[in-house]
C-alpha cells in the first residue's frame, strides 16, 4: 500500500510540474543561419528574422539554442498536438482563431502577389484574375486568403521556394508572399538575379502572432504575453525592427 502511494504521489508531482514547453519558429528559410544549434537571424531578410530574435529576447537566455526550425505544416502539427508547445510567426485568420492560444501580435505584415515580369496584369482588380493559377503553401495563411478572394485555380506545394521556382518557370501566374520576407524567400529558393516583381494586385494586411498550444499552463502563456507587451514598449523592439526589417 505504501509503495502505490508513493507511486501516487510522484505522478501527481510531476503532473503540477507541467511538461517542459518546447519553442518552435517556422518557414525561416533565407532568414537565419544554424550557428552550433543556435538559430541566427540574418540582418535585412525580414519577417521571419525579426519574429525569432523577439521570441529569442522575451525567453530565457539558456532556452535560446532550444527554439527549432521547422516546415509551417510540421508547426501546425504540433500545436494541435499533446506537447507544450510555442511557436512563432503564426498568421492570424478566421479558421485558426479557436485553433490555438494565442499570446500576442509580433509584428503587421501585407501579403502581396508577385507575378514575373513578362507577364504584367493590365487590370489591377482581383475579380478579372480569379482564374489564374495561383502558388501556396499548403495550410499557410495565404492559402486561407486566395480561397477566400474566390482564386479557382490553387497549386498547393510544401514550401515557397517550389512557389518561387514554379513562377520562375511560367508554370503558374501569382505567387503571394509577405512583403518583408521576399527577399529572404528569393534567396531561399536561390534563384539569384530574377525578373519576379510585385504585380499591383491590391495587398492584404495579416498580423503575426506568438502562439501557444493549450497543453502550456495558462501561468506560462501569461507570462510570455507580459513579456511580450513590455519588450513591444522597450526601445529594443525599434532596435530590431530597424535591424531586420528592410525598407
Amino acid at each position: 500500500m505504501a509503495r502505490i502511494i508513493t507511486i501516487f504521489v510522484l505522478a501527481f508531482c510531476i503532473s503540477q510540474r507541467g511538461e517542459a514547453i518546447e519553442y518552435y519558429a517556422h518557414s525561416l528559410e533565407g532568414g537565419v543561419v544554424d550557428n552550433n544549434g543556435v538559430l541566427m537571424p540574418i540582418p535585412n531578410s525580414g519577417s521571419r528574422a525579426f519574429a525569432l530574435a523577439i521570441v529569442q529576447h522575451i525567453i530565457d537566455d539558456k532556452k535560446q539554442d532550444q527554439i527549432r526550425h521547422v516546415p509551417l505544416s510540421r508547426a501546425l502539427k504540433l500545436l494541435n498536438s499533446d506537447k507544450a508547445v510555442v511557436v512563432a510567426g503564426i498568421i492570424s485568420t478566421p479558421k485558426r482563431s479557436k485553433k490555438f492560444n494565442w499570446i500576442g501580435a509580433l509584428y503587421v505584415d501585407r501579403y502581396k502577389f508577385y507575378e514575373i515580369d513578362s507577364h504584367t496584369v493590365l487590370s489591377k482588380r482581383v475579380s478579372d484574375h480569379l482564374e489564374a493559377s495561383i502558388c501556396v503553401v499548403a495550410d499557410s495563411a495565404a492559402e486561407e486568403i486566395v480561397e477566400g478572394i474566390g482564386f479557382n485555380n490553387i497549386h498547393r506545394v510544401g514550401s515557397y521556394s517550389t512557389c518561387l521556382r514554379m513562377l520562375e518557370a511560367k508554370r503558374i501566374r501569382f505567387v503571394p508572399i509577405l512583403e518583408s520576407d521576399f527577399r529572404a524567400k528569393i534567396y531561399g529558393a536561390r534563384l539569384g538575379l530574377t525578373n519576379i516583381r510585385e504585380s499591383g494586385l491590391p495587398s492584404v494586411a495579416v498580423e503575426s502572432h506568438l502562439v501557444a498550444s493549450f497543453q502550456v499552463k495558462p501561468e506560462d502563456v501569461a507570462m510570455l504575453r507580459k513579456r511580450l507587451v513590455d519588450f513591444k514598449k522597450s526601445k529594443h523592439y525599434a532596435d530590431l525592427m530597424r535591424t531586420y526589417l528592410y525598407k
